[in-house]
């Protein structure tokens, strides 16, 4: 090694942080001088002291409310900045949160409604045409009760619900049913 390279590499190893940064945090009541921190003044055993008091206030608060609060000062290549720090936060110790599964709303379809006459098969028909985006045909569920048709499905991701009135009463058994494209036609033959 050159002699020019080792003296480089000491410099490097020799970076005084406390020119960088500087301030100081108040946590859980400890006091912690950054510039004193990262000081090479600072031996490591003193530095690695200090974090391991604040690791331990920290454990202690456990999910209990915690204030902290402060001054940062950095400087650098782009200049002088100054931060101040104030916040009450919940400090959650090693625990994991477990994420809330939301159920998905109930929405109501839009929903027309044909009444209709064929006469080669001589029938009466009321024909149903829903918007239902988002799921399979084998999701939609078709109940009929006196003149009232209930219109559902329930997946994870999308619930409907639509109660539909109809002018006569229909045949429990649907007579044609097509899903595409988030649309379903039915057809329900008149009793």
């Amino acid at each position: 090694m050159k002699a020019g390279d080792k003296k480089r590499k000491d410099t490097e190893d020799e970076i005084d942080l406390s020119n960088v940064i500087g301030g100081s945090l108040n946590i859980l009541g400890m006091k912690v001088d950054l510039g004193q921190l990262f000081s090479l003044n600072e031996s490591a055993g003193a530095v690695k002291q200090k974090l391991e008091e604040l690791r331990e206030q920290l454990q202690k608060a456990g999910g209990k409310p915690v204030s902290i609060g402060g001054h940062i000062r950095t400087s650098g290549v782009l200049g002088q900045r100054d931060f101040s720090i104030v916040g009450r936060e919940s400090v959650k110790a090693y625990k994991k949160e477990t994420p809330v599964e939301e159920k998905p709303e109930v929405r109501e379809p839009f929903v027309d409604l044909f009444y209709e006459e064929d006469k080669k098969d001589n029938r009466e028909y009321v024909k149903i045409v829903a918007e239902l985006p988002g799921l399979e045909e084998k999701d939609i569920k078709v109940e009929v009760q006196a003149k009232t048709l209930i219109l559902s499905a329930d997946t994870l991701r999308r619930k409907y619900h639509k109660k539909i009135k109809l002018d006569y009463l229909v045949k429990d058994a649907v007579h044609r049913l097509s899903y595409h494209n988030g649309v379903v036609e039915l057809e329900l033959d008149k009793q």
